[in-house]
């Protein structure tokens, strides 16, 4: 197949290689090329984190409230005024053991002695 001239209404010539729109030759080869690229994207989504860190523990207002020895209206009064760290999920507020862990330990008072 030979290269082909297309001219543009600009007055622009324009040469369409022989692979664009054929079948098989480098154009089947570029096509390969790119879905082995888009597979290994897929599987790069598709491994498992080899992180050792373990799942993250969510709690809720109520479960917050009793560990924190504290009202549930005060724990909602804190993440309204953004005062302790939160996630939403959804329309769910949740919070995550770890940074709760670290909020008391920046809170700590730490002894004169």
């Amino acid at each position: 197949m030979t290269p082909t001239l297309n001219t543009c209404t600009g007055g622009n010539t324009a040469v369409t290689p022989p692979f664009e729109g054929s079948v098989g030759g480098v154009g089947a080869l570029l096509n390969s090329q790119k879905r082995a690229k888009m597979k290994a994207s897929v599987l790069f989504f598709d491994k498992k984190t080899t992180d050792s860190s373990p799942n993250i523990e969510l709690l809720t207002i109520a479960e917050v409230a009793e560990a924190l020895k504290i009202s549930e209206s005060t724990v909602r009064r804190w993440q309204q005024q953004r005062l302790i760290p939160f996630l939403k999920i959804g329309g769910s507020v949740r919070f995550s053991k770890s940074d709760l862990e670290m909020y008391l330990e920046e809170k700590r008072v730490a002894s004169i002695v």
